[in-house]
C-alpha cells in the first residue's frame, strides 16, 4: 500500500528550461523482457490511487452522483487474478464535501481520503466502507488546516499529513487512532531556519516517518533540499537523521518513500547537467543510522526530464517495495519529442540495478504516465488522467535444484532427467505458477512433467518440475541455473540455484582412481569394514596437490571424506591424494560397482574418474 506521499510543492519551480543539446547515454541492463507485465487497463478519474493486497481504491473527485463535484471513491477487488470494480462510496455528508477522493492512502481495511484540503478516515466494516472520523489538528479552526493533495501517509493506527505552507517553514501533523477517535499525537516542525517547505512530502512505515523539505538550503549548498527521518517511541516523535548528499539546487525531498528500512528521495535537478533532469537517491538504515546506497537515473539525461517526479497532483512518481523501486519519467525527451515511461530497479548485492524500462504503448504514451505509481507486493498500478494500468512485477523466488541432493549434483552420464522445485513461502504460493510457462537454463528448456510436493518439510506445497538433462544444455563444473516463468495472473517469476554438473567426459580431465589393494584393477571392500580408502592418482596434467578438497564428490552419495592426506602410492615421486570415507556414509550395495569420483582443482578445472569396487559382506 502507499505509505508514501509526494511533493507537488515547488510545482512553481517545475517549469521548462531552454532545451540544450546534450548527449544521452542509453543504458541497457534488464533481467528479462517479461520482468514487468501489463495485465489490465481500467478506467481512472483523475483522483487519488492506492492498492493494498487484493483491494485498490480509485478516487473520482469530480463525481456528481451525490451533487456537483462532491466526489467518490471506486473500490476494485482482485478476483481470480482479475481486477473488477465491486463498490463505490461517498462522503458521509455530501452537502459539505467537495472533491472527495482527490488523494488516497490505503492500509489494510483503513483508508485516508482527502477532499479539498480536508482529511477523512474510512474503514471497511462488514463489507462496507464507512467514514469514521475527520482528522483535525488541535489548533483547528484557528490554524492552517488545509492539507495539500499529495502529502499524506497512513500506516496501521497512525496517519501523517503535511502542511508545507503552515508556520514559518512548514508543518507535519501526526494523528493516532484512540478509543474516542483519531486525535493529533504530534506536531512536527523544523528547528533550523534554513529548512523550507517542510512537509511537502511524507512517507510512513510503522514507527518511521520521512519528511521531505525540497526548498531547504544547507551550508554552502543552496536549495539542495533534504529529507528528515523521525522515529516514534511511545507517543513521542523525534528527529533522528537527515538524508542528505544532494547537489545544489537539487530540490531533494520532492517525493519520498520508505519501506522496511529502505528510503527513497527524489530530486528534479542535477547540478552536473545544469537543468531539470531528475534522479532518485536511495538510503538504508534504522533510527539514526542511515547510509547512502547511491542514486538512480533515467536513460536520457537531457534538460526537462523529470525522472522520479510527478506532473500530476496528486501523484507518486516513486514506489518502493521489497528490494524493488519503480520510478516514473513522465517527460522523457528524445530527439525533441516527449515520451513517458517508468523504470524498474532491483537491489542486488546492495546495489540498485536497472532491470527494465516500460510504458503502456511501448512508444507513444500519455505524457503523465509515470506520475502516479503505487505498489503492493508485486502488483503495480500506474494512473493517468483517464486510465489505470495494472502490472505484475517479476518476483524473485527460491528454487531447489534436485531436491534432497545436498550438493545439487547432476551426472550427465547417469541422469537423463532431473527435478527442480519452485519453493513456496509465507508470502508466495508456488502453485500460482503456470507449469507450461516455466523455462530453465541457457536453452530455456521446458519441463516435461510436474507435481506438487513439500520438498523442504515446512508444511507448504511446492511445485516440482521435471526436465530432460539433454534439453537443458548444461556445462560441466559448478554454476548457476536460472528458472523463469509466469503466474496464472501474468506476473513473472525468477529463481536461481547452484548446480554441480559432472560427467562431461570431453570437457574434463580423466583421472585414475584406485582403492586398495592397489595391485588389482578393482578395489576390494567388505560391508563389515569401517572405512573406504580412495586414492586420486597423480598423472601428467593432474597434480592431486592442487585439488579443491571441498569439491570432491563420491557419486551422488553426498558423503564427505573423514580424512585427507598426500602419499606417493605409485612411486613416481609425485604425491597422490588419499581420501578416507566412513563406510556407513557411502551406502554401498554388494557386487561389482563403478562409482564416479569428481571434483575441481583450485584453478577451476574439473576432473572425474571411475572407481571400480568389488563389494562383499552382504547378509
Amino acid at each position: 500500500a502507499r505509505m508514501n506521499a509526494i511533493s507537488s510543492v515547488a510545482r512553481r519551480s517545475l517549469h521548462f528550461y531552454a532545451f540544450g543539446l546534450i548527449a544521452a547515454l542509453f543504458l541497457i541492463s534488464r533481467l528479462s523482457a517479461a520482468d514487468v507485465v501489463m495485465t489490465q487497463t481500467l478506467p481512472a478519474y483523475g483522483g487519488g490511487l492506492d492498492v493494498d493486497g487484493d483491494v485498490a481504491l480509485v478516487g473520482d473527485p469530480g463525481n456528481d452522483d451525490q451533487g456537483e463535484d462532491v466526489g467518490a471513491v471506486h473500490v476494485l477487488s482482485r478476483i481470480a487474478g482479475r481486477w473488477t470494480e465491486t463498490d463505490i462510496f461517498y462522503p458521509a455528508d455530501p452537502s459539505t464535501a467537495t472533491g472527495f477522493g482527490q488523494d488516497i492512502a490505503l492500509d489494510g481495511a483503513r483508508a485516508l481520503i482527502v477532499a479539498s484540503g480536508e482529511a477523512f478516515i474510512v474503514e471497511l466494516q462488514d463489507g462496507i466502507w464507512v467514514q469514521q472520523d475527520q482528522l483535525l489538528p488541535d489548533c483547528a479552526p484557528a490554524c492552517d488546516t488545509y492539507f495539500r493533495r499529495g502529502s499524506l501517509a497512513l500506516s496501521q493506527d497512525h496517519a501523517a499529513l503535511g502542511a508545507w505552507r503552515a508556520g514559518s517553514s512548514g508543518l507535519v501533523y501526526v494523528f493516532k487512532k484512540r478509543r474516542a477517535g483519531w486525535r493529533q499525537e504530534a506536531l512536527l516542525e523544523p528547528t533550523d531556519k534554513r529548512v523550507s517547505e517542510f512537509g511537502a512530502s511524507v512517507a510512513l512505515d510503522g514507527q518511521t516517518l520521512i519528511v521531505g523539505a525540497p526548498e531547504t538550503s544547507t551550508y554552502k549548498v543552496p536549495v539542495s533540499g533534504a529529507a528528515y527521518v523521525y522515529r516514534r517511541r511511545g507517543t513521542t516523535w523525534t528527529e533522528r537523521a537527515q538524508l542528505g548528499g544532494c547537489h545544489y539546487y537539487a530540490h531533494c525531498g520532492m517525493e519520498v518513500a520508505v519501506h522496511e528500512g529502505t528510503a527513497a528521495v527524489s530530486s528534479f535537478y542535477q547540478a552536473e547537467y545544469g537543468d531539470t533532469t531528475g534522479s532518485v537517491y536511495l538510503y538504508s538504515g534504522f533510527a539514526s543510522n542511515w547510509v547512502s546506497e547511491g542514486r538512480v537515473k533515467g536513460d536520457w539525461e537531457m534538460p526537462g526530464n523529470y525522472f522520479g517526479n510527478s506532473l500530476r497532483n496528486p501523484g507518486d512518481a516513486i514506489a518502493l517495495g521489497d528490494g524493488i523501486l519503480v520510478a516514473g519519467d513522465p517527460l522523457d525527451h528524445r530527439s525533441g519529442s516527449e515520451f513517458a515511461s517508468a523504470y524498474l530497479f532491483r537491489r542486488i548485492d546492495g546495489a540498485w540495478v536497472r532491470m527494465q524500462k516500460f510504458a503502456p504503448d511501448g512508444v507513444a504514451t500519455p505524457e503523465d504516465f509515470g506520475s502516479q505509481l503505487v505498489l503492493s507486493g508485486t502488483t503495480l498500478m500506474a494512473g493517468v488522467s483517464d486510465r489505470l494500468y495494472v502490472y505484475e512485477i517479476g518476483r524473485e523466488i527460491a528454487i531447489d535444484v534436485i531436491p534432497g541432493n545436498p550438493h545439487n549434483a547432476l551426472n550427465l552420464q547417469t541422469q537423463e532427467r532431473f527435478w527442480v522445485a519452485a519453493v513456496s513461502d509465507t508470502d508466495f504460493d508456488a502453485l500460482q505458477i503456470d507449469p507450461d510457462s516455466v523455462r530453465l537454463g541457457p536453452n530455456d528448456a521446458a519441463s516435461d512433467a510436474h507435481r506438487v510436493r513439500n520438498v523442504n518439510a515446512d508444511g507448504l506445497p511446492d511445485l516440482e518440475l521435471r526436465f530432460q538433462t539433454e534439453a537443458v544444455d548444461l556445462s560441466c563444473g559448478q554454476g548457476t541455473l536460472t528458472l523463469t516463468g509466469l503466474t496464472y495472473s501474468g506476473g513473472s517469476v525468477r529463481g536461481e540455484d547452484l548446480i554441480e554438473v559432472r560427467g562431461c567426459i570431453d570437457a574434463e580431465i580423466r583421472i585414475t582412481v584406485k582403492a586398495p589393494p592397489f595391485s588389482s584393477d578393482r578395489g576390494l571392500v567388505s560391508l563389515s569394514d569401517r572405512s573406504l580408502y580412495v586414492v586420486l592418482m597423480s598423472q601428467e596434467g593432474f597434480d592431486p596437490g592442487t585439488v579443491d578438497t571441498a569439491s570432491i564428490r563420491l557419486a551422488d552419495t553426498g558423503a564427505a571424506p573423514r580424512g585427507i592426506n598426500l602419499v606417493d602410492r605409485n612411486g613416481d615421486g609425485v604425491l597422490d591424494l588419499r581420501l578416507r570415507y566412513r563406510l556407513s556414509d557411502v551406502s554401498l550395495s554388494c557386487g561389482d560397482l563403478n562409482i564416479w569420483v569428481s571434483g575441481m582443482t583450485s584453478a577451476g578445472t574439473t576432473f572425474s574418474g571411475l572407481l571400480a569396487l568389488a563389494v562383499s559382506g552382504c547378509p
